[in-house]
């Protein structure tokens, strides 16, 4: 189960997919449904089942980034690929020198890191900007997950 936002005729929507169902939530933010949900699961498939469905393929909705206006703030350890591409980056282009990125490659911890504001966030396909006076782009793999405070 997935809980979505998407865009139609100027109107967001909350919406459910479960399996190939789409239903429309009637709540108009996912605040309101995580927190009347109390974030079950098990309470929302109940509770989708008189929800109205949405009769179109997943891919072809506009989908929204999958919380509102939220700051995205990240959690992780680095790959040693990512490590020796930091290391060169950091000490211009020299690579042999230690860092700060050498502590958290090593630390026992993962690292806590702010990654956007709510305005530069963006949905699945949509574009992402890369600063003008960036010479070094590196692409990495990310793993989203959108809990409450209650990590749930």
């Amino acid at each position: 189960m997935r809980i979505i936002r998407f865009l139609e005729k100027q109107i967001v929507y909350v919406a459910v997919v479960d399996g190939e169902a789409i239903k429309i939530a009637p709540y108009d933010t996912v605040r309101q449904l995580l927190d009347i949900s109390g974030g079950s699961s098990a309470w929302i498939r109940n509770e989708m089942t008189s929800w109205e469905e949405v009769h179109v393929e997943l891919d072809q909705l506009n989908l929204l980034i999958p919380f509102e206006l939220s700051e995205v703030w990240a959690a992780g350890v680095t790959y040693q690929r990512s490590r020796e591409a930091r290391n060169y980056e950091a000490t211009g282009e020299v690579g042999s020198q230690t860092t700060f990125y050498d502590k958290v490659y090593d630390a026992k911890r993962p690292e806590i890191f702010f990654k956007a504001t709510p305005l530069r966030t963006v949905g699945p396909g949509g574009a992402v900007a890369l600063r003008t006076d960036s010479t070094w782009q590196i692409p990495e793999p990310e793993l989203g997950l959108v809990m409450n405070h209650e990590a749930h």
